[in-house]
C-alpha cells in the first residue's frame, strides 16, 4: 500500500503507529460489518465464479478489470484478518457461518 510507503519518512513515530491503528480498526469494523450481512459473500464468490469462466460478451477489459478488483479485495481482507490477533481474525472468518 502507498501509505505504508509514504507516512513513515514524513510523520513521527507516534502519529504514524497513530494512523496505522485508526486504519486497521476502520478496515476490522467494515469487514466484521461484511461478514454480518447474509448475502455478501456468496454474491461476491458466485461473481467471482462468473468472471472466472471468460470474458462476458465482448467485454474482456471491463471482466478482466472487475476480476482484478475483486481479487485485490480479498487480498485486503485477508491482510486485515492476518493483522488482528488469532481470536480476532477467528471471530470475523467463523461468526455466523459467514465464510
Amino acid at each position: 500500500m502507498p501509505q505504508d510507503v509514504i507516512l513513515p519518512r514524513v510523520l513521527h513515530d507516534g502519529t504514524f503507529a497513530t494512523l496505522s491503528s485508526l486504519m486497521l480498526f476502520n478496515n476490522v469494523e467494515v469487514l466484521m460489518a461484511l461478514t454480518q450481512d447474509k448475502r455478501f459473500f456468496p454474491e461476491l464468490f458466485g461473481r467471482l465464479k462468473e468472471l472466472s469462466g471468460g470474458p462476458q460478451k465482448g467485454d474482456a477489459a471491463g471482466s478482466e478489470h472487475a476480476w482484478t478488483d475483486l481479487v485485490a479485495f480479498l487480498q485486503v481482507g485477508a491482510a486485515v484478518c492476518r493483522a488482528q490477533v488469532p481470536f480476532g481474525a477467528a471471530s470475523v472468518l467463523y461468526d455466523d457461518g459467514a465464510c
